[in-house]
């Protein structure tokens, strides 16, 4: 029986308390602020407990691969595994307890930006889901360029379904943008709790 996750991030684990099954998480952030490599980082600890997938839209799987530490963590490259059957199908064959979607922007438009969705594959499946999602621009217009809340909203055209459905929005800031996060680049990422 699946129970609370231990994300091996005391930052992530103090601020939002453990990942559990049927939850959905939005991690949000402007580019090269290190998202991807800290949801790699917490995917690979928890993959050597735990069955953990990556789906990884942005780069493919060869790529990731040379680039980062993947542990065990089962990593896909192609979006068609998200749509409704198969996405059902895949959580199903190794009873994965965390799932970890890099990013949103990328997914098929029949899944983009529907939380509902995968608010319900979460809950069918007794999985928690994170996605991760892209900002655009409008943090950096602003004196305090942290990602708020409504950077996230701006992103969904039903800006009710976002505290709906979710069960906690963090968002990623870095003053020191990095191509590649090292371990020690990582500890300098702030973690912001949006909801």
């Amino acid at each position: 029986m699946k129970t609370q996750i231990t994300s091996g991030n005391s930052e992530m684990d103090e601020k939002f308390g453990h990942f559990a099954p049927g939850q959905l998480y939005v991690l949000a952030g402007r580019p090269r602020m290190g998202k991807m490599p800290l949801m790699l980082s917490i995917a690979s600890a928890c993959s050597a407990d735990i069955p953990t997938l990556f789906f990884n839209l942005d780069l493919s799987k060869d790529s990731l691969n040379k680039q980062y530490d993947l542990g065990f963590i089962d990593v896909f490259d192609d979006s068609s595994y998200l749509v409704d059957t198969e996405f059902s199908k895949l959580l199903s064959q190794k009873d994965y307890a965390l799932v970890v979607v890099n990013y949103l922007q990328l997914l098929p438009s029949e899944n983009k930006f529907d939380l509902d969705y995968f608010k319900k594959m979460a809950q069918k499946n007794n999985t928690c889901i994170v996605l991760i999602l892209q900002l655009d621009r409008t943090s950096e217009t602003r004196q305090d360029s942290k990602p708020n809340l409504a950077d996230v909203n701006y992103m969904f055209q039903d800006n009710m379904q976002l505290l709906k459905y979710t069960d906690g929005i963090i968002g990623v800031f870095n003053i020191n943008r990095k191509i590649k996060y090292n371990a020690e680049q990582l500890k300098t990422i702030e973690l912001i709790k949006l909801s």
